[in-house]
């Protein structure tokens, strides 16, 4: 046992010298349980976001939710229009300022640009929200920003009239569904999660660089678990990308209706944090049939230490590759 122990402590040492460090703790512990107003669903099941919260951030949000101006100033102006439809990414995390978010730059190429990205989406979202603004805005593209580190793999998020996908909270994010579609308040979704002597566990091993090694693998067999268990309940027997896929079919429907282009631009994992399910070669098969561009982004690109997002340089090549792709309709793959 002994032996153990300073062999453990010796790799910790040798692995933080060569600079690994812990593994982020997502939800971290709080005196008192706080849930931040920063999101709302109305009777469409769609979510958006509260503007009087990100208003006290100095962020802009328009009567719809979303980070953009008004829908009708938008709409008056005679450019060529591109909807962009996706999560955190679009909504323009990472950018400093938010004006550098690719949806912003766009602009500067003479196109109107229409931001419909909330943080924590998922594509069952994007479908709802272009089956409901795809017939409004007409757009002469429509733009879906597909994130291959948490649009695959997942839970599907829900949507339901009046009732939240998840919770901000001051101790972190959190799903409101649990694995059999059961939605839950604030305080049930937390011990649900992140309750138990497990995740005690677990937050203290990711206090460790080895533990936390150990222990993200155990996360990883627990997450796959209450995955089976969603799958047994809603598709027995189906692929667990099933729901992306179909939210992917609803989009091109929608699209064809409408008679508009559209393109799933694809956007990886950061290069660090990529893992067997979140790689392209993993999911390349869910964008079979659609019109998809893969957007290589290299590790510069993104912003430096835990943070999953693209940073100011990768918001400018994302922005250039949808004028691109805007000019020259051949580089769509399907």
């Amino acid at each position: 046992m002994g032996i153990t122990l300073v062999s453990l402590l010796v790799l910790e040492i040798v692995l933080r010298i060569a600079g690994y460090t812990p593994y982020e703790v997502p939800f971290m512990r709080v005196d008192e349980l706080k849930v931040e107003d920063r999101f709302y669903t109305d009777e469409t099941g769609i979510l958006r976001m509260n503007p009087d919260y990100y208003d006290s951030l100095g962020v802009s949000i328009n009567a719809e939710g979303f980070r953009d101006d008004e829908l009708a100033a938008q709409l008056a102006l005679d450019r060529p229009r591109i909807m962009f439809v996706g999560d955190s990414f679009t909504y323009g995390a990472s950018a400093v300022p938010k004006s550098e978010a690719f949806t912003d730059l766009i602009e500067r190429y003479g196109y109107t640009g229409f931001n419909f990205g909330v943080p924590g989406t998922d594509p069952v979202q994007y479908a709802a929200i272009t089956e409901q603004y795809l017939p409004i805005v007409k757009p002469d593209l429509l733009a879906i920003m597909f994130y291959l580190g948490d649009d695959i793999n997942r839970f599907p998020v829900r949507l339901e009239p009046n009732k939240v996908t998840h919770y901000a909270t001051n101790a972190g994010m959190v799903y409101a569904y649990d694995a059999n579609g059961r939605h839950m308040d604030v305080e049930e979704a937390c011990s649900y999660y992140f309750g138990g002597w497990q995740r005690r566990i677990e937050y203290l091993v990711r206090k460790s660089v080895v533990l936390g090694i150990i222990g993200k693998s155990v996360i990883g067999v627990r997450n796959r678990i209450l995955m089976g268990r969603y799958r047994a309940g809603h598709a027995k027997g189906g692929d667990r990308n099933q729901y992306v896929i179909d939210a992917l079919t609803r989009i091109k429907t929608a699209a064809q209706a409408q008679g508009t282009r559209y393109c799933i631009f694809v956007i990886p994992t950061k290069p660090s944090m990529r893992s067997a399910v979140n790689r392209y070669e993993s999911a390349a098969y869910i964008f079979d049939g659609f019109e998809t561009v893969y957007v290589d982004f290299v590790e510069d690109e993104y912003v430096v230490g835990r943070d999953p997002h693209i940073n100011n340089a990768g918001h400018a090549r994302m922005a250039e590759t949808v004028r691109r792709v805007f000019k020259d309709p051949v580089l769509l793959k399907n």
